[in-house]
């Protein structure tokens, strides 16, 4: 097997590791149709494409992806830009046919057969209304398909996209605003290296971070999140969610990467660590469309 390409991101790495893990765990399909919920810049169908196609070439891996075109959500052009890098990338695929953009509200009307795999990276945390998009999920998925999911929950100490600990948690505009305003002040987050970029000023900072924080994350409890998978026909746990941390660390130790995780049948052990990793980093969501009952 050839050296498989250094990922861009550990989260990327991480996803790999979860769906070459399930594939090998239990599926023996000779195509495998994967659909990326949230794809951005289109770097991660990209590694994905190249890397299961070198871990499985005896198989067919039909990769697409979407994402939303509402305002604050992508920057102006994303959609051209990833089919563009795909493109250049991966030149024997028609990547126009398969890189979609909806609005949020919107039913998922572009796809025309059912997925084996739906991913999504750091996306949860954005998504408004939740029930539809897990029952979206849930019609698009095959029969006993998977639903991969690596995003923080409420519970995460640490806001990731203002670098200011429980922000996501101040749901009160002014309160957010204020606190926002107050530790950026005092030198947290990322206000002095925005300002020496943009030149905007602290108040300006302040309000249009609060407005992201306020508008565009919605954050789910663990609860909360296990509900909207079962409210909608699928199975979920926390499965791999130790591996995403122990993968940080290795990268942090520069120990060689994994490709693959230990299979296991029963997630008891990952609920009970799940409940202190929460808080701080983004945990794995599996989802399973399976009901025997």
């Amino acid at each position: 097997m050839n050296q498989l390409p250094k990922a861009e991101s550990i989260t990327h790495q991480h996803i790999l590791c979860v769906i070459n893990t399930l594939i090998i765990q239990k599926n023996t399909k000779d195509t495998i149709r994967i659909l990326d919920a949230g794809c951005g810049n289109g770097k991660l169908i990209a590694y994905l494409h190249i890397c299961l196609h070198l871990l499985h070439s005896d198989k067919i891996f039909h990769i697409s992806g979407y994402d939303v075109q509402d305002h604050g959500v992508q920057s102006e052009g994303f959609l051209v830009e990833a089919v563009n890098r795909l493109s250049t990338m991966i030149p024997a695929v028609n990547w126009a046919e398969r890189i979609n953009t909806i609005q949020t509200i919107d039913q998922w009307t572009f796809v025309t057969k059912k997925y084996d795999f739906i991913i999504s990276n750091q996306v949860l945390e954005h998504v408004y209304d939740k029930d539809l998009f897990f029952s979206n999920i849930s019609s698009n998925l095959i029969d006993g398909g998977h639903s991969v999911h690596l995003a923080p929950l409420k519970h995460v100490v640490h806001e990731g996209h203002i670098f200011l600990p429980w922000a996501h948690r101040i749901r009160n505009f002014s309160s957010l605003y204020g606190y926002i305003r107050f530790m950026s002040s005092i030198g947290f987050g990322k206000f002095r290296k925005h300002q020496k970029e943009t030149g905007c000023s602290l108040n300006e900072y302040s309000e249009r971070h609060a407005d992201y924080i306020y508008f565009w994350t919605n954050y789910s409890s663990e609860a909360e999140t296990i509900d909207f998978a079962r409210r909608n026909g699928m199975r979920a746990d926390f499965r791999f969610s130790f591996e995403f941390f122990t993968s940080k660390i290795r990268q942090i130790l520069k120990i060689k990467r994994r490709n693959i995780y230990k299979p296991r049948e029963y997630g008891f052990i990952d609920a009970i660590l799940v409940k202190q990793l929460r808080y701080l980093s983004s945990v794995t969501l599996v989802c399973t469309k399976k009901n025997t009952y």
